[in-house]
């Protein structure tokens, strides 16, 4: 398999789209998407870009017998930003998040370059899910607070980029970069320590000016998601058949 296959396919799994049954509700294999899309063609992108969208499907099933699990939803067990700034300033960490939207999303636009081992590709979530426990030590909007608890996240009509480089030697490296949102809802306890008339109020204000909000978590969900793309690749796709998928 040449280097250009196997980095197309490694952006093709990283995208989730490789955690898939053998065959999906049209008795159709995985490979069948993907068997036009060679290499050597001017049509290598687009038609990648074409499969990825047409296989979606399968995120929320897995191939068992290459040790392959479900993607939608996926886990991430922790991920730790520090910022500062008029809004927030201090340390969130959070922890055991589940991010669900992956089998809804949209592939749109996919770009490879084999020259310089890189892919780059952006997908387009009518909504995105994440729920899970923080811990804040910190300030926010001059409250002191330093308690944990559990949150939700929904993103409304959200984009990302993804960027996979993969060296001739060494691991794979993965950067997402979350890009835009039309809207945003984030609800957590515990906000002012069990005080819930406060809570209330700094729930609506969080919401209602959710702009600014959705810029100090961009950071989060970038780290949060190209950590979780980078082991899911560089662990669980040892045995992944290549060659079956994509022609040479």
């Amino acid at each position: 398999m040449s280097p250009g296959t196997t980095l197309v396919l490694q952006a093709w799994m990283l995208a989730g789209l490789a955690r898939s049954a053998t065959l999906d509700q049209d008795g159709r294999g995985i490979e069948s998407y993907f068997r036009d899309c060679r290499t050597n063609s001017s049509d290598f992108d687009p038609c990648v870009q074409r499969g990825l969208n047409m296989a979606r499907r399968f995120f929320k099933t897995g191939l068992p017998e290459y040790g392959v699990l479900p993607f939608d939803p996926f886990l991430a067990e922790q991920v730790v930003l520090r910022r500062g700034g008029p809004a927030v300033r201090g340390r969130l960490t959070l922890r055991e998040v589940q991010e669900r939207g992956w089998t809804q999303s949209v592939v749109t636009s996919f770009k490879s370059d084999l020259a310089t081992r890189t892919i780059k590709y952006s997908q387009w979530f009518p909504e995105k899910f994440l729920e899970g426990r923080y811990e804040v030590d910190g300030k926010v909007l001059r409250y002191p607070m330093s308690n944990k608890g559990f949150f939700n996240l929904t993103l409304y009509n959200y984009t990302q980029t993804t960027t996979i480089r993969r060296p001739e030697e060494g691991p794979m490296s993965v950067k997402v970069t979350a890009l835009r949102s039309a809207d945003m809802k984030i609800h957590a306890s515990n906000l002012l320590r069990g005080r819930p008339v406060m809570e209330g109020i700094l729930d609506q204000i969080i919401n209602f000016s959710w702009q600014p909000w959705f810029e100090v978590l961009k950071p989060a969900i970038d780290e949060m998601v190209s950590s979780a793309f980078t082991d899911i690749f560089n662990k669980d796709f040892a045995e992944f058949p290549f060659q079956a998928v994509f022609p040479a």
